[in-house]
């Protein structure tokens, strides 16, 4: 993080932004956030407000908000947590999530396509992917270990993704090959990409693991979730949505429960896809002064 700082501390001496526009909670963000706040860089941050308590993320995003400026929030609740904060109401904008604009611009590809492309056979299959709960990262390979047991009594083709970088990420990955060699169900990815992964959630029967795409995205394909554990604690679901504790029992039912239930539209509370034209139009419009990059604690709504 240090040397994250550092580097954009150098880049932000050398070239200074009218604003920078940030998105997320990573703690490689918050270090970039550090340096433009020591060179009055005004900051614009995404997704904001938001809650994820079973991820150090959570830590890092709530930071990110009074570290900037202007806030693009995905939710209602996401804008009602930033003004609680102190934040001015002008500087706060509800826009909605900026990666559902990109399922409308993302060439999905029909299922035989897909089956081609990731080696998938015919039929119906699951999504998933699991990352490490950091707040509980004891019990995160016992968790996996869960996961992977019930999806193997399941015994459907289920097209995984590996870990992101989180702690214990690299621990996950490795168990997730070991599993791949013994489970013929299980076709494991590094990263599909955009238009494989979209494309995955357009066709899949259902989702599981503990991604945020399926708390996010996953609404606008109208994919039933089952969501797993606590990582994503906090974030507020669309009607997809089921959550389970880390139990091979609890796993098993609710998969084969949303499998014969299918899917459902539903709204999804992250907004309607535009969320980039909302974003554009107030950088465009906003006036870079004092007035932004001094910061005032707002009383009024506390």
């Amino acid at each position: 993080m240090a040397q994250v700082t550092a580097g954009a501390s150098e880049f932000f001496f050398a070239v200074r932004p009218d604003v920078l526009l940030v998105l997320g909670d990573r703690y490689e963000m918050h270090a970039v956030v550090v340096a433009a706040s020591a060179h009055k860089v005004p900051v614009a941050h995404i997704h904001g407000g938001e809650e994820s308590e079973g991820a150090v993320d959570n830590l890092y995003r709530h930071s990110l908000t009074k570290l900037s400026h202007l806030h693009f929030c995905a939710t209602a609740l996401s804008e009602q947590r930033i003004l609680a904060m102190g934040e001015e109401p002008w500087r706060v904008f509800l826009t909605g999530a900026p990666s559902l604009d990109g399922i409308a611009e993302t060439k999905i590809l029909d299922r035989k396509a897909l089956g081609i492309e990731v080696k998938l056979p015919d039929g119906p299959f699951l999504l998933a992917t699991y990352h490490p709960e950091t707040m509980r990262s004891d019990k995160t390979v016992d968790d996996l270990d869960e996961m992977i047991a019930a999806l193997d009594e399941i015994a459907m083709p289920t097209l995984f993704s590996q870990a992101n970088s989180d702690e214990l990420g690299q621990e996950i990955n490795r168990r997730l090959k070991l599993h791949s060699k013994r489970c013929p169900w299980m076709i494991l990815h590094n990263s599909l990409g955009r238009h494989k992964y979209f494309s995955a959630m357009l066709h899949a029967a259902v989702m599981v693991g503990n991604s945020s795409s399926g708390i996010i995205e996953a609404a606008s394909f109208s994919l039933p979730v089952i969501n797993i554990g606590g990582r994503q604690k906090g974030r507020e679901r669309s009607a997809n949505v089921v959550d389970v504790p880390p139990e091979r029992s609890a796993v098993i039912k609710a998969v084969r429960n949303a499998i014969e239930h299918g899917r459902l539209e539903v709204e999804n509370v992250y907004g309607d896809g535009h969320a980039s034209q909302k974003i554009t139009k107030v950088l465009a419009e906003i006036t870079v002064d004092s007035r932004l990059l001094i910061k005032r604690f707002n009383l009024n709504s506390v």
